[in-house]
């Protein structure tokens, strides 16, 4: 999904780009720098969740494993 971003910016950017000829690894950059300038980072200080361990709990058993004999 990503690739597919920076592609999209690239062929608007650079519309008649030859699609066998790769890209200059510039233009990549720029483009991968625009479409996460567009991003909104998900994690905030106050919006954290946080994982509870019961430390009650007990770890699953090994599971038996039988064979022939």
């Amino acid at each position: 999904m990503f690739w597919a971003k920076i592609e999209q910016q690239l062929e608007v950017k650079i519309p008649y780009h030859y699609p066998g000829n790769p890209y200059d690894f510039e233009k990549i950059k720029e483009a991968a720098t625009h479409v996460l300038r567009g991003t909104k980072m998900e994690v905030e200080e106050g919006r954290r969740k946080e994982t509870v361990i019961d430390s009650t709990a007990l770890p699953a058993p090994n599971p038996v494993i039988k064979g022939k004999i």
